[in-house]
């Protein structure tokens, strides 16, 4: 038996502070205990994003609106949500999706993923600019567990680790500067080249 998560109560376990990306989050499924699904409940301050518009390629992802008037932008394009809203986000650029407050009060959002014993997961984040030649070709990816990130060279099968983020690896992006940047729950951590 499992305990309960009150999904209205004001438990946190991480935040993010930074300017435009600030939010708190309480981690449901792995407090749950759960093995099949991941769950996490974030409040959004106004004014703030979740994350950067991006697709996955592993897990599927719902968001169900708890509380608040949230601004949905997916590939149909921007559109209000309200309290009791469900969407899901598909795998690949279908299920592309960013999510903001433009309100002035807090909106609470729980987001459901598939896949939680996947070792990583692929994020592409399709506003972050051009993709540089030395990527093309390329797949990265990041190890929850390890905090490992490396590239798979298809051509050979196999997968190379070239750096370690410092705490959980949330997602990855190429900049305009055409550096790998890893976004961790606390971090950024930059790769200049793998």
């Amino acid at each position: 038996m499992s305990d309960a998560v009150n999904l209205f109560g004001d438990e946190w376990d991480a935040g993010r502070d930074r300017p435009g990306w600030q939010w708190r989050r309480l981690g449901v499924g792995k407090r749950l205990g759960a093995e099949r699904i991941g769950a996490s409940l974030y409040e959004l301050a106004p004014g703030q994003r979740t994350f950067p518009y991006h697709w996955q390629v592993i897990e599927e992802e719902w968001l169900i609106v708890l509380r608040g008037e949230p601004t949905l932008r997916d590939p149909g394009g921007e559109r209000r949500l309200a309290a009791g809203d469900a969407v899901v986000f598909k795998r690949g650029p279908d299920g592309a999706h960013s999510i903001r407050n433009d309100t002035d009060e807090p909106v609470r959002l729980l987001l459901l993923s598939s896949d939680r014993e996947s070792a990583g997961e692929i994020a592409f984040y399709p506003d972050s600019g051009s993709f540089p030649a030395i990527y093309r070709g390329s797949y990265f990816f990041a190890d929850l567990g390890t905090q490992f990130v490396a590239r798979y060279d298809s051509a050979n099968n196999a997968a190379y680790s070239f750096g370690v983020v410092g705490d959980s690896p949330v997602g990855m992006l190429v900049g305009n500067d055409g550096a790998l940047y890893v976004l961790g729950l606390n971090s950024i951590v930059r790769f200049s080249s793998p």
